[in-house]
């Protein structure tokens, strides 16, 4: 019985991952599609200042993040029978990431002199991260419980 679900994990597991792994190739490609496209686009200065805006907008939303979307698996495993424990973690987390997000945004705004372009940016890519960051902590929760 061991050995027959192990192996039934192992196949779940190598599609799983190899399902990831097309998905990361095929959106490096699209970005290096994109990339080339706005080089041909645009000037030198004005393509390394987009490339310097997403830059900013990537580092800024890893420290807005703070690791609260990898950290919603383990919470909801643990706590996935008490809905009123899962509400209170959200509406903390919402809270923090917020307070962060201003905080990270000030700095920006301050440090690039009000550039609303940046900033933009920043916030964009902030939301997009953590958006994708607790679906994924959902997917993985939901994957988790109901495996057999």
């Amino acid at each position: 019985m061991k050995a027959m679900l192990m192996s039934y994990l192992d196949k779940k597991l190598i599609k799983s991952a190899a399902l990831i792994g097309i998905g990361s190739v095929t959106a490096q490609a699209l970005a290096l599609c994109f990339m080339m496209v706005l080089a041909r686009i645009y000037s030198r200065s004005d393509y390394g200042l987009i490339s310097y805006t997403i830059s900013v907008g990537t580092l800024a939303s890893t420290f807005v993040a703070a690791g609260f979307p990898a950290s919603l698996v383990r919470f909801l495993s643990r706590y996935s029978d008490d809905q009123n424990k899962i509400d209170i973690y959200f509406s903390n987390i919402l809270t923090v990431t917020l307070g962060i997000l201003m905080l990270v945004c000030a700095a920006v705004a301050v440090i690039y002199r009000l550039d609303v372009g940046i900033i933009s940016i920043v916030i964009g890519y902030s939301v997009v991260y953590i958006y994708f960051g607790i679906i994924r902590g959902f997917i993985d929760y939901l994957y988790v419980f109901s495996s057999p």
